[in-house]
């Protein structure tokens, strides 16, 4: 049996982007929106903040933007093995 742990939204997003560069050692270069910064990023099609909690599952990526390049968008279809 596993414990649940509840994040606020902001707190979430936190731990996916600026926490997430901190482990890999990468907080000077990644984790936010800075001048020279990379700039891997994902376009949701809502508001993850405006979304209640129980439909974030149901948000969709519309674009994942990886070094420059586009390499998803909502026309693409993800399969799980």
């Amino acid at each position: 049996m596993f414990n649940r742990i509840f994040f606020r939204k902001e707190e979430a997003i936190k731990l996916c982007t600026l926490d997430s560069a901190y482990t890999e050692f990468m907080e000077a270069r990644k984790g936010g929106l800075k001048k020279d910064y990379l700039g891997d990023m994902v376009i949701y099609d809502k508001d993850l903040m405006k979304t209640p909690p129980e439909e974030i599952m149901k948000v969709l990526v519309y674009h994942t933007i990886v070094g420059e390049r586009l390499s998803l968008n909502a026309k693409t279809q993800i399969y799980f093995l």
